[in-house]
């Protein structure tokens, strides 16, 4: 059974189940990768699991993501949400 039976008869289905759409077979291959990268897998193993034939190619593609940190900025939406909830309690305790 090819990759495009199962897309088109169990894949495409099984996301309409759950109201999702949009989302191509190729999208799990990039998610799986950057999870692999997040959790620390070396990524020779994951490039080769994902069939690159070369280590840069993932390197550049799924490390991005943690190269950068974003700590600070989710303080910020942190603190946002404080400020909102915090907001709707003094509507509703003034109101």
């Amino acid at each position: 059974m090819g990759l495009s039976v199962i897309a088109r008869y169990y894949f495409k289905p099984a996301l309409g189940e759950f109201g999702i759409a949009g989302l191509r077979w190729h999208d799990f291959r990039h998610f799986y990768a950057s999870v692999c990268a997040a959790a620390g897998i070396e990524i020779r193993k994951v490039s080769r699991w994902i069939g690159h034939a070369n280590i840069n190619t993932t390197d550049s593609a799924y490390t991005q993501l943690l190269n950068a940190s974003y700590d600070e900025d989710m303080d910020c939406l942190d603190a946002t949400e404080r400020a909102v909830a915090e907001l709707s309690l003094v509507r509703v305790i003034g109101a």
